[in-house]
């Protein structure tokens, strides 16, 4: 607490004066045009990596970047869960853009990815688990999608919506770091399936991207669907690839 109570006094002395007159601006309205959907994960900081200002963007936070499936509630059904929650208010302002952020050592892809692979005590343990409930609920999809590739390095998987991946054999990703980008994927289409986000995207008024951050080298990657893999973003790539 420490630390944040310092933050807060270095923020109010060295960055509040020159941001002042964009707040006050913002005080009342304030007009997001992209929807950020990431994991919770302390090492993730969007607002630096993205280098955007306030009122850019909404942000969504959860254990593993997940979005549940509509399936799992009805088209028509009154849901309290917050992710649909999030998709509404975005949708509703206006967003141009969704993006959906993993990221490297993502340690609910690690829970997820062991979970079947554990110890009668672990087992029952992780079944008394939220973390693991929400896991086992609403991002099985993704382990499913997963193992349908049979993990070589070079695998890849194609669903009906056009979502391949392949997995480049010089990154040498660990299987977790597989899953998360796998997981992405599979939040794209969950985030497809419901009909207030799906009519946007297929009008073009909204576009959806995956996204993954490689904590270690510091670099974003952006999925290519031309190139069925993600690519470091970069003044080449940009949005082109």
């Amino acid at each position: 607490m420490e630390k944040l109570l310092q933050g807060v006094l270095k923020f109010k002395s060295l960055v509040r004066p020159s941001l002042l007159s964009q707040l006050e601006k913002l005080a009342h309205k304030a007009q997001p045009r992209m929807l950020l959907i990431t994991c919770m994960d302390s090492r993730l900081c969007p607002t630096s990596f993205t280098q955007a200002d306030p009122g850019d963007m909404f942000i969504m936070r959860n254990a593993g970047n997940v979005v549940p499936h509509n399936q799992l509630f009805g088209e028509n059904q009154q849901s309290p869960l917050s992710e649909r929650a999030a998709l509404e208010l975005a949708i509703s302002t206006g967003v141009k853009d969704i993006a959906v952020c993993g990221h490297s050592d993502c340690k609910a892809m690690d829970c997820l990815y062991h979970m079947h692979d554990t110890t009668d005590k672990e087992k029952q343990d992780s079944e008394t688990s939220w973390v693991s409930s929400w896991l086992r609920r609403y991002a099985q999809s993704s382990l499913t999608k997963f193992e349908k590739l049979g993990v070589p390095i070079d695998g890849s998987s194609e669903e009906k919506d056009n979502l391949e991946i392949m997995f480049d054999k010089e990154r040498d990703l660990s299987d977790v770091d597989k899953l998360s980008q796998v997981n992405v994927l599979q939040q794209m289409q969950n985030i497809r399936s419901y009909g207030f986000v799906r009519n946007k995207l297929d009008e073009g008024s909204v576009q959806l991207y995956g996204l993954w951050f490689n904590i270690g080298e510091g670099e974003m990657l952006l999925y290519s669907k031309t190139r069925k893999r993600f690519v470091v973003i970069n003044k080449e790539t940009g949005l082109s690839s």
